[in-house]
This record gives structure tokens, C-alpha cells and sequence, in this order.
């Protein structure tokens, strides 16, 4: 339950409980790779629940720390897998990894936010496992479409292959 910015009690991190605005900001926090790993985790935990971990009596610190740590450790290599996408040599030829770059999350924000008419702040606050269900829905959804696309194409006498 969250009070204001603060979170009472426990997150389930591993079921996704946390929301899209945190799953960014965390990981901007594990992008600093002048910081140890306890420090990293210290800001995920204020990241998270809005307060610092320091307040909590150091086995209740470490069990949350530990929960967090493995709970985002568990997404990372779910998106690793589930959310997989390489870009063609046409998508690489047109500069696909510069546009990643400059746009990074906007771009799912974006259209999430457009797909359902909300506003951009609101799918922030979504929670992550929704948002990943969405990205997942339209990776395979995407797939799928040039996998049949190009199996007509063939089917129809075209001989371009799409990349």
C-alpha cells in the first residue's frame, strides 16, 4: 500500500509489482557503474519504496535487498528472453540503435499511452508486469506479422525477402 510516495510493506518484485516510472529510474540507478553494489541497491530500495533502507533493522535490510536483487535479476533475464529483438541489416542500415538511443523509453510510453488514450505520466504508474505484457503482446504479435508476410510474399511469386 502506498502512502503518498512512501510504500507500506512489501513489494513483490518478482511478480512485477513495481511500476514502468520505477522499472526506468532502477535501471538508470544499475547503469552508474562508479557505485558498489550495496549502494546501487540502497537507491533501488529508496526507488522503490521511498524511504531509505538505513530505517530498517539491518536482517529486515538485508532480506529486502535480497528479495530486491533477485527479483530484478528474474526480470532482467525474462526480458532477456522474452523481449529479444534484432534489428535487421535494413532497420541497422537506417540507424535503429542512434533512434534507441535518443528516443529510449519515450518511444514504448508513447504508444502505450496513445494505444489506450492515456496520458504519458499515467503509464508510469502502471504496473511493470502490465507493461511487459504489452511489449510482449507486440514483439510476437510483430513477428508473427513478418513471418506471414513473408510467406506470402513467397506464396504470391514475390521473391524480395524481407530482413
Amino acid at each position: 500500500m502506498r502512502l503518498g510516495s512512501i510504500y507500506v510493506g512489501t513489494l513483490d518484485v518478482m511478480g512485477g509489482a513495481f511500476t514502468y516510472g520505477n522499472r526506468i529510474a532502477i535501471e538508470q540507478i544499475f547503469a552508474n557503474t562508479d557505485k558498489s553494489e550495496y549502494q546501487l541497491l540502497k537507491e533501488a530500495h529508496r526507488e522503490l519504496y521511498g524511504y531509505s533502507c538505513l530505517l530498517l533493522p539491518r536482517k529486515v535490510r538485508f532480506k529486502r535487498l535480497t528479495a530486491i536483487a533477485e527479483g530484478l535479476a528474474q526480470w532482467c533475464r525474462i526480458e532477456a528472453q522474452e523481449l529479444d529483438y534484432k534489428p535487421t541489416a535494413d532497420e541497422l542500415a537506417a540507424g535503429i540503435e542512434e533512434y534507441r538511443k535518443k528516443v529510449g523509453h519515450l518511444a514504448t510510453i508513447e504508444a502505450i499511452a496513445e494505444k489506450f488514450g492515456q496520458d504519458p505520466d499515467d503509464v508510469l504508474k502502471w504496473a511493470y508486469s502490465k507493461i511487459f505484457g504489452f511489449l510482449r503482446k507486440d514483439l510476437l504479435e510483430a513477428k508473427f506479422q513478418k513471418r506471414y508476410n513473408d510467406i506470402m510474399t513467397r506464396k504470391n511469386g514475390g521473391n524480395k525477402k524481407h530482413n
